[in-house]
């Protein structure tokens, strides 16, 4: 587990003590004014009885203000690991697993990678084994995507979203990696795979859209590392 999710079981334990403590006080709160509705309103002249009463009457005064000063206390204390308990949650459903993090930024390179390679090779502007071997290494890393899943504490729409573009990026390398020989010179399997790789984007787009993925900042790198 990651340091936000230590957080979290933190903030929720932390969480539930403190509604415990919370409902206590109001408990007491709420026992100690029923006694004081039980004491009569009016002394007896008998001094036993009256002194009796008035150090009753002190001690349930001095629970209640006691009560309350807990309650507010508890109470601020609820709002505040309460809030920030679900504003972490929040922002870890909505936001990418650092698992996921690392495959969607290395699966953009991949796709692009494997773009150019399919170009080169159906162009042949490098040599055919070459290229086959670099065509082999990407189909292979993109068909592992098939087998992964998107973590679980994200929401149903992220979840969807980045479950779908695994799918169709593991399928793309699955598909390449029984055609890695039939890539060299072929411009008509590089149309039919430009239109597969089209897809892969556009699912890659909704899932970068979702989690705010700065495209980019990863653009810039392909930029960076393309020779001049």
């Amino acid at each position: 587990m990651n340091i936000l999710e230590w957080l979290l079981i933190a903030g929720i334990s932390a969480t539930i003590i403190i509604f415990v403590f919370f409902c206590y006080f109001f408990i007491r709160l709420i026992i100690n004014l029923m006694k004081a509705k039980k004491l009569p309103k009016r002394l007896p002249k008998n001094k036993k009885k009256r002194r009796r009463i008035i150090l009753a009457k002190r001690d349930i005064a001095q629970k209640k203000r006691s009560s309350v000063k807990f309650l507010i206390v508890t109470f601020l204390f609820l709002i505040m690991f309460g809030g920030g308990t679900a504003y972490g949650s929040y922002y870890q459903s909505t936001n990418l697993s650092s698992e996921d993090a690392d495959r969607v930024v290395s699966s953009y390179y991949l796709v692009r990678d494997f773009q150019t390679q399919v170009v080169k090779a159906a162009n042949q502007a490098e040599e055919e084994d070459a290229l086959q071997r670099d065509l082999r290494y990407l189909s292979s890393k993109m068909a592992s995507y098939s087998s992964f899943t998107a973590s679980n504490i994200n929401t149903v729409d992220g979840q969807t979203a980045l479950n779908r573009y695994y799918a169709a990026l593991g399928q793309l390398g699955m598909n390449a990696s029984r055609e890695v020989n039939d890539f060299y010179g072929n411009t008509e399997l590089m149309a039919t795979y430009q239109r597969d790789i089209e897809r892969v984007m556009s699912l890659e787009e909704q899932a970068f859209g979702y989690y705010e993925v700065d495209e980019e900042a990863l653009a810039s790198e392909v930029e960076m590392s393309e020779p001049e």
